[in-house]
C-alpha cells in the first residue's frame, strides 16, 4: 500500500485498503496510508475519517498530531483524556514481564500522568481510560487486565503497536 502512494496510485491503495479492512486488519500505520490514499485523490471527508480512525490508534503519535491539528479536527472529542484517582493508578503501577524475551517494564505514576521505564528507555503514557493509556510520541497504547476482585492490581497489560501486532506483559510477583 505505500508503494502504491509512492507511485500516486491512489485508487488501488484505497481499494486494497478498504479490501484489507474487511478482512479485519487495522492499526494505525494501515490506517494512515488509506488516510494518506483518500488526501491523494483529493477525498478530504473520508481522508479525515481515516485520518481520525488513525489518531484513535496512536494518539501520542507527533505526526498525526500535526495532520489532525491541521484538519482542524477536535482532538479530544476522538480521544477523551481521562484523569484517575491515586487509587486507580495504583492499581496499574508495578514491574511487568516482556512474554517474548522476559524484559521488565515498570510503570509508575506522579500526578496524572503514569510512566514507563525499561532499561533502554522510558517515556510517558497518558490515560484514556482505567484501564487504557496511549504512548507519547509513539505509534501504540496500552490495555490493562484485572484478573483478580476489584480492587486487586493489574494483572497484565498488552501493547498494541503501531503496525497492528501485540505483546503481553504480566505482571512480576515483587517477591521474584
Amino acid at each position: 500500500m505505500l508503494m502504491l502512494n509512492e507511485f500516486n496510485m491512489f485508487s488501488a491503495c484505497r481499494d486494497l485498503g478498504i479490501y484489507l479492512i474487511n478482512k479485519n486488519i487495522t492499526g494505525f500505520f494501515f490506517m494512515q496510508t488509506i488516510a494518506d490514499a483518500y488526501q491523494g485523490l483529493g477525498d478530504r471527508e473520508n481522508a479525515i475519517k481515516y485520518y481520525s480512525e488513525t489518531y484513535k490508534y496512536g494518539p501520542g503519535h507527533s505526526g498525526i498530531n500535526k495532520i489532525i491539528d491541521s484538519l482542524g479536527i477536535d482532538k479530544q472529542s476522538l480521544v477523551p483524556r481521562v484523569n484517575l484517582s491515586t487509587k486507580e493508578l495504583e492499581l496499574l503501577t508495578g514491574d511487568y514481564m516482556n512474554s517474548n524475551n522476559g524484559n521488565i517494564v515498570s510503570i509508575s505514576y506522579a500526578k496524572d500522568t503514569i510512566s514507563f521505564a525499561t532499561p533502554w528507555d522510558s517515556g510517558k503514557l497518558i490515560p484514556m481510560a482505567r484501564d487504557k493509556a496511549y504512548f507519547i510520541n509513539r505509534p501504540s497504547t496500552i490495555k490493562f487486565y484485572f484478573t483478580g476482585s476489584k480492587g486487586d492490581p493489574a494483572s497484565y497489560f498488552i501493547r498494541r503497536y503501531g503496525d497492528g501486532n501485540t505483546l503481553k506483559f504480566t505482571r512480576k510477583d515483587p517477591a521474584e
